[in-house]
């Protein structure tokens, strides 16, 4: 395994475990400094820290790697948050020649900012996996080793969801508020991986990627959260701050233009357990969800 970017060796030190020998490469002689009296303290005797940049190592002869992995540094010279995989360093996709030529088989770990749709576009072989933790989106990796194109949403602790980029699901009719009984939030891994109405279909309708799924009947084997609904109602904010002014609510938001905090002011409440409520818009209407 070659890891292009070594830093302090985190990642170095858990590819150890997988691999029979492990070079990472790292630029800052105090760094690989560092990262080396770390492996030795530790008795890591399988890793090798070689100081010097991916274009300077790759320019070798003789290089054969079964992986290549790399957690390019998003961060410009003036601390700025990088998102293009070609602004990072190194640059992944002008060294992508080069790495094909030293193995067959390379991983990315990329921002969760990262688009998934780019990722497919500058590995179109590729497996695109977006991980999520506690419904926060943690990275995008990429594995292209020809085992794609494919895009996995997968939920740390909790499973996955695989689908072919492109692959659709039947779109649901018309929304009825009074058919549905339980609300289903899809987990943010299957949202980034644009996989939520693939995931849910035959177990609940969804009008958008970003937006709930609302199901007859509770569902089984869902990635996400589900939630009995006592009431589904036209959102009416004059109306709903007449009623609840002054209580505690829990308040969640999908496919709405107001986030949370703006919706708890405008309709008087506070943060509290009394009451769970989803606000979402379905084609031109506003819906808001009580929750059991």
């Amino acid at each position: 395994m070659l890891d292009l970017t070594c830093g302090l060796g985190a990642d170095a030190l858990f590819l150890s475990r997988r691999f029979r020998r492990v070079v990472t490469l790292e630029r800052n002689e105090m760094l690989a400094r560092v990262a080396a009296e770390n492996f030795s303290r530790m008795g890591v005797a399988n890793v090798d820290v070689v100081n010097a940049s991916a274009e300077e190592y790759l320019r070798r002869d003789g290089l054969r790697f079964d992986w290549i992995y790399a957690d390019p540094d998003r961060r410009s010279d003036k601390g700025r948050k990088l998102v293009r995989l070609e602004d990072c360093s190194p640059d992944i996709v002008a060294l992508k020649p080069r790495l094909k030529q030293v193995s067959g088989r390379l991983c990315v770990k990329n921002s969760p900012l990262f688009d998934v749709g780019e990722a497919l576009r500058l590995f179109p072989d590729s497996r695109v996996e977006v991980l999520s933790l506690g419904d926060e989106c943690k990275e995008v990796v990429v594995y292209d080793d020809g085992s794609g194109p494919l895009v996995t949403a997968t939920a740390l602790g909790r499973g996955s969801f695989s689908a072919a980029p492109g692959e659709t699901a039947p779109p649901p009719g018309r929304f009825d508020p009074e058919r549905y009984g339980y609300l289903v939030i899809p987990d943010v891994s299957l949202q980034k991986a644009r996989l939520a109405r693939i995931h849910l279909a035959g177990k609940a309708d969804i009008w958008s990627d970003n937006g709930y799924g609302f199901a007859v009947e509770e569902p089984e084997g869902v990635l996400g959260r589900t939630f009995a609904v006592e009431s589904i109602e036209p959102y009416d904010p004059k109306r709903l701050k007449r009623e609840l002014k002054g209580r505690g609510a829990e308040v969640l938001k999908r496919d709405f233009p107001l986030a949370a905090e703006e919706l708890m002011r405008r309709l008087g409440l506070h943060a509290g357990a009394g009451l769970r409520l989803a606000f979402t818009k379905i084609g031109n209407d506003f819906w808001v969800i009580r929750l059991k």
